[in-house]
């Protein structure tokens, strides 16, 4: 109950803090960088949905396949569910499968700056960004703390960006932030880097979207999402949504 509170205070002073929409113009096309699948919905399925009427294209890098959600004691039936779910959202909202690509880095290995195998991770995404040459790339904040995967993300795609020919904006997207955000935290933010993005035509899809991720359970009854908190998705049920501007040189 207590967690419920802070989340629900953070949230209102967050968005008063933080200014308001920054997507007036067009964008032809946009990469997102998901962690795991559900992440690109729960943190920005609203500004997704809002660019696929624009008619800009969508891609999105799936880093791992969330097969630790805990779900199952089968991680290979919770890989195949959730990249059917993964499948399922594209198709929904009218992503072409050409458009989404896996990595299948082992959930909860994906490398951080300076261990083993970044580099090549990064220079994956590299020759992604130079292929597709997308106007913007999102990603999950290192403000997300935890899961690791979600600073890793974070870390990856700066170093990727910074590594390609091409270069587009880069933003980072909130998902775990809420949940582990600190209210002191919240008063350290520049908060002039930060947009809040008006999604109230595209909530109640949004919410539909969240549910195929969500809702469906393993023989075990659990989603094949993982057990995740009402505190933590709280934000991800109200009409805006956090981006930061990342800005590399």
């Amino acid at each position: 109950m207590a967690k419920d509170i802070l989340i629900r205070v953070l949230w209102r002073l967050a968005i008063k803090r933080i200014r308001f929409d920054f997507f007036h113009r067009k964008f032809r096309s946009v990469l997102i960088f998901a962690p795991h699948p559900d992440d690109e919905i729960i943190g920005i399925g609203g500004m997704i949905l809002s660019v696929l009427k624009e008619g800009t294209e969508v891609h999105i890098v799936y880093l791992t396949d969330g097969e630790k959600s805990g779900a199952s004691l089968d991680e290979e039936m919770i890989r195949k569910a959730r990249i059917s779910l993964m499948i399922k959202i594209a198709k929904d909202i009218g992503i072409p499968l050409s458009n989404l690509y896996w990595l299948h880095i082992p959930d909860g290995t994906v490398p951080h700056h300076r261990e083993s195998g970044f580099l090549k991770r990064a220079n994956q995404l590299s020759h992604l960004i130079n292929w597709i040459k997308p106007d913007a790339v999102f990603a999950t904040h290192d403000l997300d703390y935890w899961p690791l995967d979600h600073v890793a993300c974070s870390e990856l795609a700066v170093e990727a960006v910074k590594r390609a020919d091409h270069k587009p904006e880069l933003w980072l997207y909130w998902v775990w932030t809420w949940y582990h955000l600190r209210p002191w935290d919240l008063l350290k933010l520049n908060t002039k880097k930060f947009c809040k993005v008006k999604i109230s035509k595209e909530l109640k899809h949004k919410k539909e979207l969240m549910g195929i991720y969500l809702t469906p359970t393993s023989s075990e009854g659990k989603p094949w999402s993982g057990v995740l908190p009402k505190s933590m998705l709280y934000p991800f049920t109200k009409p805006f949504e956090i981006l930061e501007r990342y800005e590399y040189l």
